[in-house]
């Protein structure tokens, strides 16, 4: 069928709708009549809002077993689940860049923290490392 949704890639860059389909679907023990737009392309499939309205996935607890598997990783690799930021610690980095791309301009995303707690985070950041404005 026609569909009159637009989509985009996170780069604003237009994604080819081909159409839609009503499908029926049953996903333990919901079920429900969905639409599903059919896209150009080779990218992975995703739930859009109105799936997951209608069916929600449950989250799965993690046995004894697991639980036991995730503490001997955290003991294991105590820096890597540090609450604070970490600093590279290696040799020099390089970053190619193709001459012959132009560059983009995107603009800054919204921000959804609390933005005093933000502050205060950026500025522990600033004095753990001795900058100062």
């Amino acid at each position: 069928m026609p569909c009159s949704v637009q989509l985009k890639t996170y780069s604003e860059e237009p994604i080819a709708v081909l159409g839609q389909v009503e499908v029926d679907i049953d996903y333990a023990g919901q079920s429900a009549r969905l639409p599903l737009v059919v896209v150009d392309g080779s990218g992975p499939c995703l739930f859009g809002r109105n799936w997951l309205e209608y069916i929600s996935v449950r989250s799965q607890s993690l046995d004894g077993q697991q639980t036991r598997r995730v503490d001997d990783i955290l003991r294991e690799f105590p820096d890597v689940f540090k609450e604070k930021l970490g600093c590279y610690t290696g040799g020099e980095v390089s970053i190619d860049v193709d001459p012959g791309v132009q560059p983009r301009f995107f603009k800054p995303r919204t921000l959804t923290a609390d933005l005093d707690q933000l502050e205060h985070e950026i500025q522990t950041i600033l004095m753990e490392h001795r900058v100062v404005f």
